[in-house]
């Protein structure tokens, strides 16, 4: 569900909205495709889904309309985009369309509260998380022919929040909220550690905060993970996460680098922290038309994860310049 009615004012223009049904159209030449137009100039569209990446370019599309926004203006995707696996949850589904249906227009809906929290916590355990599994690849580029690196794997958490709590507003930058992910993320690590989830895996990354890499749910997967995975799964931190807890910090990447981890950090951390101290393995960054005009900009070459690599000009541009990795639309999954 395409909700129009959530476009920030500097997107909300015409060719905006154009833009954003565009992402969205290409769903419609899929298996048994049919789109619906709700009020407020929502748009839904159902089809057969043959594999999990059906979605990925549309959101990708999506993601680059939103990109154009200031970071002070940022707004998550899971504002703009409500996703359901259906029949599973219809339910949900149902209750979004009767509390936005009946709401005023303007209304906003009570957030996250403590007692909220504590029932979606009870209800992780027994949640099917599988349709908000985002995964990419990350291909290595030094190669005359790229070839896949590892999965970079994530939980959609805006739209699992909500589907979890459908018709409530949702802070991303609420201590709440934080607390919710922290939740999550620890679920999908003990499901992770399950001998099942395991068999077969290849190399993966996972965003991960300080407290989940040393909580019982980490130390579980890592006695779990096959000594063929070792040294092949990397941990995504974020320069926010790390700040507020320096110090465990500091414990948790010696754990993880001394178990075999490699640690990933987005380069967007660059103005609030010393890369070279934090002690990463690994910098993300995203291919922007700037950094290509000024390649100074770039941190360590040789530790660099370029992102938005989305076709033979950008890739040929990070191969002139030494970076190893890169995700993006030039590497379909």
């Amino acid at each position: 569900m395409l909700h129009m009615d959530r476009l920030p004012p500097p997107l909300a223009k015409p060719h905006h909205q154009r833009l954003a049904r565009t992402a969205l159209a290409r769903l419609q030449d899929l298996d048994h495709a049919q789109s619906f137009e709700l009020s407020r100039g929502r748009l839904a569209i159902v089809w057969r889904s043959r594999t999990a990446h059906d979605i990925d370019v549309a959101m990708a599309d999506l993601g680059h309309l939103l990109s154009d926004l200031p970071r002070s203006q940022a707004v998550p995707l899971g504002q703009l985009v409500s996703l359901f696996d259906l029949p599973a949850q219809a339910p949900w589904l149902l209750d979004v369309l009767d509390n936005e249906g009946l709401a005023a227009p303007g209304t906003v809906h009570q957030g996250l509260d403590p007692p909220l929290l504590e029932h979606l916590e009870q209800l992780l355990p027994n949640a099917d998380l599988s349709p908000f599994v985002r995964s990419r690849p990350v291909m290595d580029i030094a190669r005359a022919t790229p070839v896949p690196a590892w999965d970079d794997r994530s939980i959609a958490l805006p739209e699992l929040a909500s589907a979890l709590c459908p018709g409530r507003h949702i802070d991303e930058s609420s201590v709440l909220f934080r607390l919710l992910s922290r939740s999550i993320e620890r679920y999908v690590v003990a499901q992770s550690a399950a001998p099942r989830a395991l068999s077969g895996s290849h190399a993966f990354a996972v965003p991960l905060s300080v407290a989940t890499i040393l909580s019982p749910a980490f130390l579980a997967f890592d006695a779990a993970l096959p000594a063929g995975l070792r040294g092949h799964v990397l941990l995504k931190l974020s320069a926010s996460d790390i700040l507020s807890d320096a110090s465990n910090y500091l414990f948790a990447r010696d754990f993880a680098q001394a178990r075999g981890y490699r640690l990933i950090l987005p380069a967007a951390s660059t103005g609030l922290l010393d890369i070279a101290a934090t002690g990463v393995d690994l910098i993300e960054v995203m291919l922007t038309v700037g950094l290509q005009r000024d390649a100074g900009m770039l941190p360590d070459r040789s530790r660099l994860i370029l992102t938005c690599v989305d076709d033979g000009a950008a890739l040929a541009w990070a191969r002139m310049q030494g970076c190893p990795f890169a995700a993006g639309m030039a590497f379909p999954a």
